[in-house]
């Protein structure tokens, strides 16, 4: 048989291969047209799938694979939203907020009860990440350099203009912008935010 006709036919068993493993009367009338015999077929597939070896995963890591099996995204509503302001695909948008409940995310904010979470930047020069603060913490007074895209992932907050955001709500702040916020009682107030050019937040450096 010619190359041409080994390669036809491989892409015979490519295409109608594995549909008669569901019974497919249409993918046995292709194979037969292109004169390859359905049974050889299956007989084939037969003999690779018993030649694979059992893989076994390693317990750890099969335990850490069931366990993100079963948990569920509790910011999925914003998968979207999140990911069209990082500039990511909703994959990786949704890895990222499942990510939010690992402490090690985390590190201290510029005040007590204020933690921060950087990610990556969807341009150079932003600074990109969660804010999450307690209720009664106030995130300090500070000036945007650049834009500001805000989302609120959980709880609320009051903005010192007297604006209140609740979860679910998007802001954007223009360059030059400067004000605090506060979170109101409830859960911890978690937001999502990209800044363009940075903040300037007196006696902390982001």
């Amino acid at each position: 048989m010619s190359t041409r006709d080994d390669d036809d036919e491989g892409k015979l068993l490519g295409e109608h291969g594995l549909d008669l493993l569901g019974g497919s009367a249409a993918a046995e009338q292709q194979l037969q047209a292109g004169g390859v015999e359905p049974a050889a077929v299956l007989d084939t597939m037969s003999h690779l799938v018993a030649s694979v070896a059992e893989i076994q995963p390693p317990p750890a890591l099969k335990a850490r694979l069931m366990e993100s099996l079963g948990k569920v995204n509790r910011f999925e509503w914003a998968v979207d939203r999140f990911a069209a302001m990082l500039k990511v695909g909703a994959g990786k948008a949704r890895q990222l907020l499942m990510a939010m409940d690992e402490p090690a995310s985390w590190q201290p904010g510029p005040v007590p009860g204020c933690e921060l979470y950087y990610l990556d930047a969807p341009v150079a020069g932003a600074i990109a990440g969660f804010v999450r603060f307690n209720a009664g913490v106030t995130f300090p007074h500070h000036l945007h350099k650049g834009e500001e895209s805000v989302l609120v992932l959980q709880g609320s907050l009051r903005d010192s203009d007297g604006t209140v955001l609740v979860t679910g709500t998007a802001e954007r702040k223009g360059a030059g912008t400067e004000h605090a916020i506060t979170a109101l009682p409830g859960p911890p107030c978690i937001y999502a935010a990209v800044v363009l050019d940075g903040l300037d937040i007196p006696g902390y450096e982001l």
